[in-house]
C-alpha cells in the first residue's frame, strides 16, 4: 500500500533523537509491516485517509438523499461520473450532471430538488428522487481523504517500528499497568471495564486512532416519511 508511510519514514523516524536500528530487515519486509499497519489502522477506524478512485454502485432509494451508508462509510471527494443504470448492471439509462442534476456532500447526494433553475430532474416543478431499484445508482469518483493527516502518518510509523522491533518506541502497552514501591514493583494486564480497552496495545497509538474512528453511522438518518417525494405532496 504505502499509502501512508513509506520505508524512508519508517528506518529514519528517531525515537529520543535515534533512529531504530532496522538493517536486519529488508526493504520488502519492511514494507509488508507498513502495509500491515496500514490495513489495521483502516480495519480500527473503519475509514481510509488518502484519496481513493474508485466506482461503487448504491441501490436508488426512491427519495432525494441517497446516503452511501452501510456501503461505503468514507467521504466522497469528487465525482467523475454519476449514473443511473438498467438491472443488468451495464446499461446506461441515464447520466447525472453534478450541480444541475445532484448535489455532492461529504457522505450522500441529493437530487436537483433544491438547486435554482431547469433540470431534467425536476419533476412536477419540484425536484426528482433516486430512482428505485436494486444496485442501479453508479457512482465513480475519489473517496476518502484529501490528504494523510499526519498523526495518521504517525501511527503507521510507530505500530510498523513496534512490529520490527517490539519496545523499539518506548510505548507503554495500552492495557498494562504497574504499582510500585521503593524496592518493589508490578506490573500486570487490566481487563473488564471497557475504558482499559486497548485496540493496539499502545498507549499513543491509540489515543491518536480514537481520534479518527469514523462514527458518520450514528449521525446519518433518512426520515422515509419526510423525504419520500410523494410524502410531500
Amino acid at each position: 500500500m504505502g499509502n501512508y508511510a513509506v520505508n524512508a519514514d519508517v528506518t529514519g523516524f528517531k525515537i529520543d533523537g535515534t533512529t531504530v536500528d532496522l538493517t536486519q530487515y529488508s526493504s520488502a519486509e519492511i514494507t509488508a509491516e507498513i502495509d500491515f499497519a496500514e490495513n489495521l489502522i483502516e480495519e480500527i477506524c473503519e475509514d481510509i485517509f488518502y484519496a481513493k478512485t474508485a466506482t461503487h454502485t448504491f441501490d436508488g432509494t426512491g427519495n432525494v438523499k441517497l446516503f452511501f451508508m452501510p456501503k461505503v462509510k468514507y467521504r466522497l471527494l469528487t465525482v467523475t461520473s454519476l449514473k443511473e443504470l438498467d438491472l443488468d448492471g451495464s446499461t446506461v439509462l441515464d447520466t447525472f450532471t453534478e450541480n444541475v442534476d445532484f448535489k455532492r456532500y461529504s457522505f450522500y447526494v441529493e437530487t436537483s430538488r433544491y438547486i435554482e433553475g431547469d433540470s431534467p430532474r425536476r419533476r412536477f416543478g419540484t425536484g426528482g428522487v433516486w430512482p428505485s431499484g436494486q444496485n442501479n445508482i453508479q457512482i465513480a469518483g475519489t473517496w476518502g481523504r484529501s490528504s494523510v493527516p499526519a498523526e495518521i502518518k504517525r501511527a503507521t510509523i510507530l505500530l510498523t517500528l513496534e512490529r520490527l522491533k517490539p519496545g523499539s518506541t518506548n510505548q507503554t502497552p495500552g492495557d498494562v499497568r504497574s504499582i510500585g514501591w521503593d524496592d518493589f514493583r508490578i506490573s500486570f494486564k487490566s481487563s473488564g471495564p471497557a475504558n482499559t480497552y486497548s485496540e493496539t496495545g499502545l498507549n499513543e497509538v491509540d489515543r491518536i486512532l480514537r481520534r479518527y474512528l469514523n462514527d458518520v453511522d450514528l449521525f446519518l438518518s433518512i426520515p422515509f416519511n419526510k423525504t419520500k417525494y410523494e410524502s410531500d405532496h
